[in-house]
């Protein structure tokens, strides 16, 4: 068996790798300890007592591993009952040889990029998706580790950068993503609440605006916390996501009622509101005649 080796600047040149100083009478044979990236021929020829017969043409051609191929472009979600960044990507073309590793990059706040440890094949954070193409590869990462971490601030894009590795090197970065997930945090102050159509001279109805934009913390609101003070400090009256608002049964007439209220989402409970006074209604005095 000969291998030829093409090399820049030079001829070809055959080598001969088994068979010449010895009988081999074996069906395959294993050529260990090949550079990577190189273009391999192969012929071979058999032999009898009489004499040798000619090289199998053409020869057989094969590549060594390279490098892997560029990852695809990521893209990135917010996970609703986590609250974890999920980022996904197409497994690269490994090009002969098995990939060992990705390096998934985010940049920061200062714009320099940093590598994360949240996602590695060796500690088995990164997972081959069950729904789609079966390429497709994602790990999470922390919105706590985003701001603590990477300094990035609410509402920041979370930019990421991706390349694969094997035993013959690390392939090129993929094109950075320039949309996806933007970074989430506690729900923002409220509008204090006010008083409802349906308070009466024995119940006072709160009501309060639900929230929008910055005040949800880019999150869905999962509750809405109300404290109540009619004289001996705050404490929780409701808890919960009912549209009717709040009804304090049995309100003592011409007493002041105090009202405050508060967002929760995945990352936890916002800022409560400016404290809302109201007072309940009384019943007139008997009219003097006249």
């Amino acid at each position: 068996m000969h291998q030829k080796k093409g090399e820049k600047f030079e001829l070809p040149t055959w080598k001969s790798l088994t068979g010449i100083d010895s009988d081999y009478t074996e069906l395959s044979y294993q050529h260990k300890n090949l550079a990577t990236e190189t273009s391999l021929s192969y012929r071979i020829r058999a032999k009898n007592r009489w004499c040798e017969g000619s090289y199998s043409k053409p020869p057989m051609v094969i590549e060594t591993a390279r490098a892997p191929g560029r990852v695809g472009t990521p893209s990135s979600t917010v996970e609703p009952q986590s609250g974890m960044v999920k980022i996904e990507w197409e497994a690269a073309l490994p090009n002969g040889s098995r990939i060992n590793s990705y390096t998934i990059q985010l940049k920061d706040g200062t714009g320099e990029w940093k590598e994360t440890s949240e996602c590695s094949i060796k500690d088995r954070t990164i997972y081959m998706s069950t729904f789609g193409s079966s390429s497709r590869l994602y790990c999470r990462v922390h919105m706590k580790t985003l701001e603590d971490n990477y300094g990035l601030k609410f509402d920041d894009l979370v930019q990421i950068q991706i390349k694969a590795a094997n035993l013959a090197g690390s392939g090129d970065w993929s094109f950075v993503n320039t949309d996806g997930a933007r970074i989430q945090d506690k729900p923002g102050k409220m509008e204090k609440p006010s008083r409802g159509k349906q308070t009466a001279q024995r119940s006072l109805h709160v009501i309060w605006s639900r929230c929008k934009a910055r005040c949800t913390g880019n999150s869905i609101v999962l509750e809405y916390i109300l404290h109540a003070n009619s004289g001996q400090g705050f404490k929780e009256v409701y808890r919960g996501m009912d549209n009717n608002g709040y009804f304090e049964r049995d309100a003592v007439q011409g007493q002041r009622y105090q009202f405050k209220v508060k967002a929760v989402n995945v990352y936890g409970e916002g800022e409560f509101s400016d404290v809302a006074e109201f007072t309940t209604g009384a019943v007139p005095e008997v009219m003097k005649s006249v």
